[in-house]
């Protein structure tokens, strides 16, 4: 899916970015770009029914970002492959309250809350006197 592809493009620019400027970031950079990452590889493992290998606000090192994020994008593509966009994903959330969704309204939240969160980011890097990457949509079709 051609959302992915900008997905992972996006957020490797946030991650690049991130780690030039370590030094210089708050909590907030860091912890937001991780739960990008974390929040994509549980979602990608709830349609799959897998164990998961890290919680939602758990930090990694900026290498691993990079390879976590090419690992949630190969992962998605797969279970593009696999799974009907309409089938359901029954799953339970952090608060431990069940539900179920399509993996159409799956993939599409993954998106949509990387893209929430990128631009918060952004905010906290521009505080910071830093200049975010560009991350929209339509300037990644250019």
């Amino acid at each position: 899916m051609e959302l992915f592809d900008y997905n992972r493009v996006a957020n490797a620019a946030f991650v690049a970015l991130l780690n030039m400027k370590e030094n210089e970031l708050n909590e907030k950079c860091v912890s937001l770009i991780n739960h990008i990452i974390n929040a994509h590889h549980i979602w990608n493992n709830r349609i799959e029914k897998k164990e998961l290998a890290y919680g939602v606000w758990e930090i990694h090192k900026f290498t691993d970002l990079k390879l976590l994020n090419n690992a949630n994008h190969a992962m998605s593509n797969e279970l593009l492959a696999d799974y009907s966009l309409e089938q359901k994903v029954d799953y339970i959330n952090t608060k431990g309250e069940r539900y179920s969704n399509s993996v159409r309204d799956v993939f599409f939240h993954v998106i949509n809350h990387s893209n929430y969160h990128r631009a918060q980011i952004a905010v906290a890097l521009r505080s910071l006197g830093i200049e975010a990457p560009v991350s929209d949509y339509i300037a990644y079709r250019r």
